[in-house]
């Protein structure tokens, strides 16, 4: 009939740019669906205090979380009630233990194109290692329209 299931195979969560606007009712109506499966929409804190979604998953930089932390606290979009926090490999060794004080519910690892992925990578895991932070991580990787697969394969390894 349409509507989505969930089985092993199925992912957690989708990460969107853009959420369709609340005027778009067959957009929101397919995102609610998800949601009601357990599929978790993750959407940039811009887009979603903007309009609102609920349900979302705010995503902050780390850097974003840092200084609203320092200025009072950070504050989810309404209706939003998990946060997903991305560090990008540049961060210092400082501001990733600083996620100690966030209270994330998953890390986006988004290394820049200009940063070895590798290093960066094993940077932040070490330093959440050593701070016993055990928030999820997630790679995200991005790649242009065309690569070839062997370039995939050697850099999502």
């Amino acid at each position: 009939v349409g509507m989505p299931f969930k089985d092993l195979a199925t992912t957690d969560a989708i990460y969107m740019r853009t959420i369709p606007p609340s005027s778009n009712a067959d957009g929101r109506r397919a995102i609610r669906r998800l949601q009601d499966v357990a599929i978790h929409v993750i959407a940039p804190a811009a887009e979603l205090h903007k309009d609102p979604l609920p349900g979302a998953v705010t995503m902050h930089t780390l850097r974003e979380c840092l200084a609203a932390e320092a200025n009072g606290g950070l504050k989810l979009p309404e209706g939003s009630t998990r946060l997903a926090v991305q560090v990008d490999g540049s961060e210092s060794i400082e501001e990733v233990a600083g996620l100690k004080q966030l209270k994330a519910d998953v890390l986006l690892l988004n290394v820049r194109e200009s940063t070895q992925r590798f290093h960066a990578s094993r940077r932040v895991f070490e330093t959440l290692q050593r701070e016993g932070i055990n928030t999820p991580v997630i790679h995200q990787i991005s790649f242009s329209e065309g690569t070839p697969r062997d370039e995939l394969v050697i850099y999502t390894g």
